[in-house]
């Protein structure tokens, strides 16, 4: 699994027009975070070598750890869907 270092994104409204502009693979070759600004917690990883981009949702565990999960490809469902399911 691919260690992915926090980046200093800012939160966006992510909308169906602003996650299609995302562009995959991200020209640094490293995956990318982009935040929702209505949502905490939920966000688009775009990735840094492949066309994948997916909705992941992540919050604080109890014990202080960070857990995040993919909820699904941008492909598979759209940004309103995703928010509700995450």
């Amino acid at each position: 699994m691919l260690a992915v270092k926090p980046t200093k994104t800012p939160a966006v409204k992510l909308t169906k027009t602003s996650v299609d502009r995302l562009r995959a693979p991200d020209p640094s070759g490293r995956q990318t975070l982009y935040w929702d600004s209505e949502l905490k917690g939920f966000g688009v990883l775009v990735s840094g070598k492949t066309n994948a981009r997916s909705h992941i949702a992540q919050r604080t565990m109890p014990n202080g750890r960070s857990r995040r999960v993919t909820v699904a490809s941008v492909t598979e469902l759209d940004v309103d869907a995703a928010r509700e399911q995450a």
